[in-house]
């Protein structure tokens, strides 16, 4: 759906679980105004860069372990310093201004393992600003809320003989559709909508052709907004061919039998006082739809009242074919329309297609279709609105503003037949109709201000029927449907990740813990009290350790300090230059555990 402006606040439904439609199906999602919508992104924009920052100190704790445990000969002294300065660093920008740093240090090495660092670290900074933001597109669904059952209202025309009333609601619709196509006119061309450039059948000569236009489009089941049914495509195929045989007549050139009916007949000289600028009719043949259990075949004509307009320039399109009449008081050559301009002959199949089968719109709840129970007031709608060519309805409810060639050329008591053609017109016409074909379902709750109390027209959808219709949504930047999915994992992985680098980088159950030896707190905690405790053995209680770790230190409540006690001390199991495991003495000397005869266990050591 294609809604431009704002959207009546009342149509629509928030802080509701919906079906949202998107290019793979629906998804669930939930309703939120836009405002709220930025709130949520910013607090998950921080939950994420959490989540980042907990894979990061996973990383940093495993990868400072990998590094100490190299082999002597390939690490140097400043490859320790280095991973030691990254462990506490922890920011990644912090981590890759130390890696650079130290680059210069390792030239006489190989600085391949810093060179690491730099690039994870790098990679850590676009995480940490890019994952968030790949987060809020997933989570942000599109713009839209399910319709308030309530707001839907379209005029019953069956049997109703009032139809300028019908009009007048129809009209808004109309001009949303073409007010879109003049503001999206190159961005509506695509794969969705074709419009074949004008194929010569026949070149009569004298500047007349027989001309020959194509036109598709198709609209899936996300752009009418409906909730399910998300396979469900209208295909749209479309013809028109420069008429000249219905006005064959060279005694009245701007007189047609249309379809050569006698009983049909068209002036073209009608509506040439009312606009400057050509004016078209639409009529469709009357029988003119061959209606199929797979497609719905309808025939039109489209009649443009063109002749003895006057043009500031000369036109060549056989619709807009000029010639010299006059010369204005500034010198400039005038030309006007001439006599006998064609009409067009067009026809519309429209095809229905779900689950690889077609169907007419009249067919689309019957019981062997494969739209399983799909809403018998749903197919009311879409049969009233597109059992008809849209092209037909939206160049009725334009008027005089049908035409490309009249909107964008009309100046004055003039118009410029030069910038005037078939093709232009059709491009806007099937635009236009694209777009209201997509709003279709849009459109019945779009006109707050007409009901059936304002009109005097019937609901064509009854009350016990609304909740089976309104399976649609609205569109509107005002809201945002936020992805159900995202914003429930989002959380979950957050507090995953947590336990898990909890327990990765402070439980003793893996190898990489010895790392936290190096913790900065832990390493300056050691010089530390070791200047306290030989002021302390001077001053107070000489050869009392005890005294100064329990007044001070109070070492029991810091969890890094894993060691046993020797001599009254408490020690840190750290990670020495070759790679393994030592303890560090309060106050003392380094106490390999891997060298034979060596200090093993707390007793040995007290012994």
């Amino acid at each position: 759906m294609s809604i431009t402006g704002e959207v009546d606040a009342n149509a629509y439904v928030l802080n509701r679980v919906f079906h949202f439609p998107t290019d793979h199906g629906s998804a669930l999602a939930v309703s939120v105004s836009a405002a709220d919508a930025s709130s949520i992104l910013s607090v998950y924009s921080i939950l994420v860069n959490t989540a980042v920052g907990q894979i990061w100190a996973i990383i940093i704790i495993i990868g400072v372990y990998a590094t100490l445990r190299q082999p002597p000969e390939s690490r140097s002294h400043n490859a320790v310093v280095a991973s030691v300065g990254i462990l506490n660093a922890k920011r990644p920008l912090d981590v890759s201004t130390i890696s650079f740093t130290y680059l210069w240090k390792l030239k006489r090495k190989s600085p391949w393992m810093v060179l690491l660092w730099l690039f994870v670290s790098v990679l850590a900074l676009i995480a940490s600003a890019g994952v968030p933001a790949l987060i809020g597109r997933r989570m942000v669904l599109g713009h839209g809320a399910p319709v308030r059952p309530e707001h839907i209202y379209l005029p019953d025309s069956r049997g109703t003989d009032d139809h300028i009333k019908l009009n007048t609601f129809y009209i808004p619709s109309a001009l949303r559709a073409a007010g879109t196509v003049q503001m999206n006119t190159g961005r509506l061309a695509g794969p969705n909508v074709q419009i074949e450039k004008s194929n010569v059948i026949r070149d009569l000569g004298n500047g007349e052709f027989i001309n020959r236009y194509n036109y598709h489009y198709q609209v899936t089941a996300k752009d009418l907004g409906l909730q399910c049914y998300s396979d469900l495509t209208l295909y749209v195929d479309g013809t028109c061919i420069v008429e000249y045989g219905w006005n064959s007549d060279t005694s009245q050139p701007n007189k047609y039998m249309v379809w050569k009916n006698k009983n049909i007949t068209f002036d073209a000289n009608n509506g040439k006082f009312q606009s400057p600028g050509p004016m078209a009719y639409f009529r469709p043949e009357n029988p003119g739809s061959f209606d199929s259990w797979n497609y719905l075949n309808t025939s039109f004509a489209i009649l443009i009242s063109s002749v003895g307009r006057s043009s500031v320039s000369e036109g060549k399109d056989p619709m807009y074919l000029t010639e010299p009449s006059e010369v204005d008081l500034l010198g400039n050559q005038r030309y006007k329309v001439r006599d006998g301009r064609p009409a067009l002959s067009c026809w519309q199949v429209d095809t229905w297609q779900y689950l690889s089968q077609n169907h007419s719109v009249t067919k689309l709840s019957d019981s062997n279709s494969s739209l399983v129970n799909f809403p018998r007031a749903l197919q009311y709608i879409l049969t009233q609105s597109l059992s008809i060519p849209m092209i037909i309805n939206i160049g009725q409810r334009l008027g005089s503003s049908a035409l490309y060639s009249s909107t964008r050329s009309a100046v004055g008591r003039t118009f410029d037949a030069g910038g005037a053609s078939v093709l232009a017109d059709l491009t806007y016409l099937v635009f236009a109709s694209y777009i209201a074909t997509k709003n279709t379902l849009a459109d019945t709750a779009l006109n707050s201000g007409q009901n059936a109390s304002t009109i005097g027209v019937p609901n064509l959808v009854e009350k016990k029927d609304l909740n089976d219709v309104a399976i649609f949504v609205l569109y509107s930047n005002d809201i945002s449907a936020l992805s159900l999915t995202v914003l429930i994992s989002v959380p979950i992985v957050v507090v995953l990740l947590f336990i898990i680098a909890y327990f990765v980088t402070t439980h003793g159950w893996f190898p990489w813990h010895v790392v936290q030896g190096y913790q900065a707190t832990i390493l300056y905690s050691l010089l530390d009290e070791s200047a306290f405790a030989a002021e302390s053995a001077l001053s107070e209680q000489p050869g009392s350790l005890e005294s100064v770790d329990k007044r001070i230190w109070k070492r029991k409540s810091i969890a890094w300090m894993k060691g046993p006690r020797i001599y009254g001390r408490h020690t840190s199991v750290v990670t020495g230059t070759d790679g393994k495991p030592t303890l560090a003495l309060v106050g003392g000397v380094d106490i390999p555990l891997h060298t034979e005869g060596s200090v093993n266990s707390a007793d040995t050591a007290q012994e």
